[in-house]
This record gives C-alpha cells, sequence and structure tokens, in this order.
C-alpha cells in the first residue's frame, strides 16, 4: 500500500475521531443536563458512561470532568466546539481552570 493512501486514511480518521469526541461531550452535556441516566435506571453519570457508553473508567473520569468544568466555565465548551481545544487537551486542564 502506498504510504500516501495511508497517511490520507489517518488523516482522515483523526479528523472523524476529533468530530465524534466533541460530539460524544455534547451528548454526555445532555444526558446530565436532564438526567437521563436517573431515567433508565443508572444512579450517577459515570454509572451511565461506564455501563451503557461503554467507555473505559478513566475515559468516563475525563468526560464527566469536562462537562462539569464547562458548566462552570462556558468558554471551555466553546473553545472545544470551535476546535480552538480537543477534549484531550480539556481534561487535563479541568483541574486548575477557572472562570
Amino acid at each position: 500500500m502506498n504510504f500516501k493512501i495511508i497517511d490520507q486514511k489517518a488523516l482522515a480518521v483523526a479528523t472523524r475521531f476529533k468530530k465524534n469526541e466533541v460530539e460524544l461531550l455534547e451528548v454526555i452535556i445532555k444526558v446530565d443536563r436532564f438526567k437521563v441516566y436517573r431515567k433508565l435506571g443508572y444512579n450517577s453519570l459515570f454509572q451511565y458512561v461506564v455501563q451503557r457508553l461503554k467507555l473505559s473508567e478513566a475515559q468516563a473520569y475525563g468526560f464527566i470532568n469536562v462537562v462539569r468544568k464547562s458548566h462552570q466555565v462556558p468558554k471551555l465548551r466553546e473553545s472545544i466546539k470551535n476546535g480552538r481545544l480537543s477534549v484531550s487537551k480539556a481534561r487535563r486542564i479541568t483541574s486548575v481552570l477557572t472562570s
């Protein structure tokens, strides 16, 4: 296989990954806001994300931290949505980020 073809595929997959990560964050925000997890019988958002969405515990903690911090600091969510900040980077700064 030609290295350029592999490179183009890698770029395309990475782009989809970033887009899907943002979409997942947005839907977890809604699940949290509307307490969807409770309506489905889960005791917590964490339990829902791990058991229902099948994310690892580390991924669940990361997304939930970003979700909760984005409620406190709306610019965090805005920066993620417009691509200035990745969800991965947002996870790393949530503990020190303030409005």
